[in-house]
């Protein structure tokens, strides 16, 4: 790999993570300010979860178009050919699952402190 080669794809791969940070975290703040507004526990579950997801799977886009990006400007020496559709998947599952646990945890613990007379 070229010195051309290698700072263009260090270039890509920091503005292609700078990106999908700025905009995963709008959109959490985003689903947050949303969230913030439902009534029940099961509607600030949903809306977490539904945010987690949305998060996860926007990042990692980003950051698999900037992968590929790499690719093409290294001569396929560096980065990925192609979107990884399983990896935007599993990150949006993740982010799913970290939303939703995010949500309930405070209030199971809450619970449980009240329950043991710490709070």
């Amino acid at each position: 790999m070229s010195y051309q080669e290698l700072t263009q794809a260090n270039f890509t791969d920091a503005m292609a993570t700078a990106y999908a940070t700025e905009v995963g975290f709008s959109s959490g703040h985003m689903v947050s300010n949303f969230a913030s507004r439902a009534t029940t526990i099961w509607g600030k579950v949903l809306a977490n979860a539904a945010g987690g997801a949305v998060a996860g799977m926007t990042v990692e886009t980003m950051i698999e178009a900037g992968l590929a990006d790499i690719y093409s400007l290294t001569n396929g020496k560096d980065g990925e050919e192609n979107i990884d559709l399983v990896k935007v998947l599993t990150t949006g599952a993740v982010g799913t699952v970290a939303g939703a646990a995010l949500t309930v945890a405070p209030e199971v613990l809450s619970g449980l402190f009240r329950k043991l007379g710490l709070v």
